[in-house]
């Protein structure tokens, strides 16, 4: 949001003040007169430019104040609005690489600089604008921060198809107006209430603050209900080593609008593993 700048602009006026007494005309002092002003400089007009002055050129700095913490040691922080960026603390920040892949044809290196911590989406491998999910609707985005070994120490994936299947999720029981649910079987789903106002779509988040890993997947405008894929579920049951890693896990629903993005429903789920 562009919060508009208010320029104060001070104006001082300057009264003289006149009035010596009558019967002191002789003896009054006269001030000598002040110095004469320093011309004012006249700017040197430039051809084709409004008014003939040089126009000022000011950079708007771009801002990643969206992102938040996604992993333990809170190193890593993302978001996924637009546009798509990951702050990254200066311990876990030198020698790191950042990769960025759409759909596994198109990809981007970056390796940060000194003193550089903020890295932001390219616009051409972004899920948003005209390259968007819109254009691409079986797109998918993966962000991968690698530190100097070239192993992976961070991971965001976001696609732009999901698989809603409300029939399947409304037979779980999502207990205490929870907004994820799983079955026996390992059938997770996330659910959040129909929005009041209009949105394009949603875009659900789950992430694993141990092994710092997030799965973002969009759902279509009217959507309830999504059903994580295996990779992205927690999958408790399959094994301990996967509950140790996943048995507590973060969920957000984002309703994107024209206008923006509001958060619909979130959760914070802890779950136990049977050792």
């Amino acid at each position: 949001m562009v919060v508009p700048g208010i320029l104060a602009i001070s104006v001082a006026i300057l009264g003289a003040c006149t009035g010596a007494s009558q019967g002191s005309k002789d003896s009054a002092r006269v001030s000598p007169p002040a110095p004469a002003a320093s011309p004012v400089p006249t700017p040197s007009a430039v051809p084709g430019s409004p008014g003939g002055l040089t126009p000022t050129a000011v950079a708007t700095p771009r801002s990643c104040a969206a992102a938040s913490s996604r992993d333990e040691s809170r190193r890593f922080s993302l978001s996924l609005a637009e546009p798509v960026c990951l702050v990254i603390a200066p311990q876990a920040a030198p020698g790191a690489t950042i990769v960025t892949a759409i759909s596994g044809r198109a990809e981007s290196v970056h390796q940060l600089g000194a003193n550089e911590t903020t890295f932001f989406v390219p616009d051409d491998l972004s899920l948003y604008g005209r390259n968007g999910c819109a254009a691409n609707p079986d797109a998918t985005m993966r962000l991968t921060v690698r530190n100097s070994r070239s192993e992976v120490e961070f991971e965001a994936l976001y696609a732009c198809s999901a698989n809603t299947m409300p029939d399947e999720c409304r037979s779980l029981d999502f207990v205490g107006g929870s907004v994820f649910a799983t079955s026996a079987s390992g059938v997770t789903c996330v659910s959040w209430k129909p929005s009041l106002n209009l949105a394009y779509s949603f875009r659900v988040e789950t992430t694993y603050p141990r092994i710092a890993r997030v799965f973002a997947y969009q759902a279509p405008p009217g959507a309830t209900y999504l059903r994580l894929p295996s990779d992205a579920a927690p999958g408790l049951r399959e094994s301990l080593e996967r509950c140790l890693q996943r048995h507590y896990f973060d969920l957000a629903v984002y309703a994107l609008r024209s206008s923006g993005e509001d958060l619909v429903e979130s959760n914070a789920v802890v779950a136990e593993c049977n050792r």
